[in-house]
């Protein structure tokens, strides 16, 4: 009895650990308003937008919007409703998300420590599993996570052990007790399917069916369907409520399934044994990760499972229940159908509860070995409850770099979002770029190798090149981080933009014009490219009309820049109050078309210089050859000039980058016109 109390108050000492490690959920809070805004300039909305929204902040959009009335299939339809139900509540009652996450949590230890009792032979090692549960960072990590993974194992545990306990019953016809317990079994299947899409589901039912038919109750098996069938459809209640048809929502079914089937997602099949292997993943744009929660106990409870899985001995041994043939079935069907699907690191929260239970198991028999894992799974603990600050510069890179303002600003500490606004902070950078004129922006963060736990301050270095129509300007800014509440967030310095910029000083971007050269044959002198006057199309946004999309329609008529492109230049990275640069019209366009786009509202267009062709060449095989052979002479094109300069309020100009304006140099070809197309042009007309 002491060691089992002592065992949970040990537990408890974990969790509040843990606790204190996520200390800055507390303190987080629910903004609607950017949330939906977000939402509306994402990938979700506009398809190529840099400001990216991820599954967390989807779930807790949707989720509030569900308990506000809205239609599961609108935001995030993709995803059943059940798991941002509980997020929605509790953004709703709390304005804070993760406490749901911290409810999920506590239910998924308990769950397990349910599950154990039922699964381990022998009761004192059911706390070693809780011990490894509790240190785990992939559990305790969802503290901090809004995700569907955690409630979706809580479902799961719920449906074994009350599978478990209806299958365990000795009596030979099916009691009221025993039809609790399958109900129950039947609503924990129900809500794991409605809480994600269910891949696994066809893997539960199988392991069910077949310890139903080993103990010659697979008759259950349908009560135990019609159970979950009925979850799954109550949790669309409100949907109906809302006077959509039984019709309708088997098609929004059929969607969600083709959604996922039709997903060209390039995969490696496999790539689960290298996670639990290694703790290195490679996801589906190829890029390599490594799993950050990853601990050595993975690849040692694959190895033990595989030992067990194919060990005659295990099979023959009487103490081997059906229990545990259930689990290792189970976890089987699991690694299989992660091994056929585009795996993602966060689904091993399914897998990782019965492979611990493989190793406790594995332990008790080995009880030294027992003591060596103890030590490991707590040095991976203790390093994980101190992040490095390597993530969030990451993120920091991504967002800055992407114009993605709005989303860099959530990587500031409190004293830098106490100093302004986010719609100032946004509004200041935006500015930024549009005097600057940027074309493109490379952004590199050096991140700190390693940061020791009690160390609260790092600096590190950030190295921006600019595009500019007068040159590439690289500057390098140091950034100052700051441990907060157990996040690495950075203390923001305005300078980290240019060299001594301030909100106060304004930028302007002095263009010293430098024309092209001209290209032309000899002796006939037919020019073929030279500089000149074209039409170049901007936008304002706020001046548009409110459906915008046939303006768009019209622009892509007349420049060939589809809508998606023109959607993110003017919504995403755009000042509404100013002129959004589009982009050139098309060599050969239709005048009407042009004149009916000049009649739009908001719609600007300018004569711009730039290197032009002439119009009668536009045509094959004219246009293909001057363009291979303008790259033969470089020279022909001018290099830009200009000068950089802050002004602050009193007028006083500061130059921080000048480039010098070299015009291009005409060019003469040494052939004729004729000559130099290689065609019998003789009876046309010379240009």
């Amino acid at each position: 009895m002491k060691i089992h109390l002592l065992t949970f108050f040990i537990a408890l000492i974990l969790f509040a650990i843990s606790l204190w490690a996520y200390r800055w959920i507390f303190s987080y809070r629910f903004d609607y308003t950017y949330f939906k805004d977000w939402y509306d300039h994402s990938q979700w909305s506009i398809p190529l937008s840099p400001r990216i929204m991820g599954d967390a902040e989807l779930y807790q959009l949707s989720g509030y919007s569900l308990l506000k009335g809205d239609n599961p299939f609108h935001i995030n339809p993709e995803t059943p409703p059940l798991g941002k139900y509980a997020y929605g509540a509790a953004i709703l009652w709390f304005n804070n998300p993760y406490y749901a996450s911290l409810v999920f949590y506590v239910i998924s230890v308990f769950l397990f420590w349910w599950f154990s009792h039922l699964v381990l032979r022998s009761k004192s090692f059911v706390w070693l599993a809780v011990f490894f549960y509790a240190t785990s960072p992939l559990f305790f990590s969802q503290i901090g996570q809004v995700g569907l993974d955690l409630p979706q194992l809580c479902f799961l545990l719920l449906h074994l052990i009350f599978f478990f306990l209806c299958v365990g019953s000795e009596e030979k016809k099916p009691s009221p007790v025993s039809w609790f317990f399958l109900a129950i079994s039947g609503l924990g299947l129900g809500a794991f399917t409605v809480t994600k899409i269910g891949f696994f589901v066809p893997v539960i039912l199988l392991v069910d069916a077949w310890l139903l038919w080993k103990k010659k109750r697979v008759a259950q098996l349908i009560p135990l369907i019609v159970f979950m069938s009925v979850t799954y459809f109550a949790s669309y209640t409100p949907y109906f409520f809302q006077h959509h048809s039984f019709i309708e929502w088997l098609k929004a079914q059929k969607w969600m399934i083709h959604f996922y089937t039709s997903a060209h997602v390039h995969f490696i099949p496999l790539m689960i044994f290298v996670t639990l292997l290694s703790g290195v993943w490679i996801g589906w744009w190829n890029n390599i990760e490594y799993v950050k929660e990853w601990t050595l106990l993975w690849p040692v409870a694959l190895i033990i499972f595989f030992y067990y899985l194919f060990h005659k001995h295990f099979w023959r041994e009487t103490h081997r229940t059906w229990q545990w043939q259930y689990v290792l079935f189970l976890l089987f069907g699991f690694i299989v159908t992660n091994s056929v699907i585009p795996f993602w690191s966060r689904y091993l929260i399914l897998l990782l509860p019965f492979l611990i239970l493989l190793l406790v198991d594995f332990l008790s028999r080995h009880k030294r070995l027992a003591i060596v894992f103890i030590c490991i799974s707590l040095i991976h603990f203790a390093f994980f409850l101190y992040p490095q600050p390597q993530e969030v510069m990451s993120l920091t890179n991504q967002t800055w770099q992407s114009g993605s303002y709005q989303e860099l600003y959530n990587f500031l500490d409190q004293s830098s979002k106490k100093a302004m606004s986010r719609e100032e902070f946004t509004h200041t950078l935006r500015l930024v770029d549009y005097n600057l004129e940027v074309q493109k922006k490379e952004l590199k963060i050096c991140e700190p190798l390693f940061v020791l736990p009690w160390q609260n301050t790092e600096t590190t270095t950030a190295v921006i090149t600019y595009d500019l129509p007068i040159g590439k300007f690289q500057h390098t800014a140091t950034l100052s981080l700051h441990r907060e509440n157990n996040q690495w967030r950075i203390h923001w310095n305005w300078d980290a933009v240019l060299p001594q910029f301030s909100p106060e000083k304004q930028v302007h971007l002095e263009k010293t014009f430098a024309p092209d050269g001209t290209l032309r044959t000899t002796e006939d002198g037919i020019v073929l490219s030279l500089e000149k006057p074209w039409p170049f199309v901007s936008v304002v946004p706020n001046e548009l009309q409110r459906d915008a999309e046939p303006t768009l329609h019209l622009i892509f008529q007349v420049t060939g820049i589809d809508a998606i492109q023109q959607r993110v230049s003017i919504f995403v990275l755009g000042l509404s109050e100013r002129k959004t640069p589009i982009g050139f019209v098309m060599r050969e366009y239709n005048i009407d078309l042009l004149k009916e786009l000049q009649q739009q509202k908001g719609v600007v267009i300018d004569q711009v210089e730039t290197h032009g062709y002439n119009p009668d060449l536009l045509k094959p095989p004219f246009y293909a050859k001057i363009l291979e052979t303008e790259k033969q002479y470089p020279q022909l094109f001018a290099h830009p000039g200009g000068k950089l300069q802050l002004v602050d309020q009193s007028g006083r100009t500061e130059t921080i980058f000048e480039t010098t304006a070299k015009p291009g140099t005409d060019v003469t070809l040494p052939q004729k016109f004729h000559d130099f197309f290689g065609r019998d042009l003789k009876d046309q007309q010379l240009p």
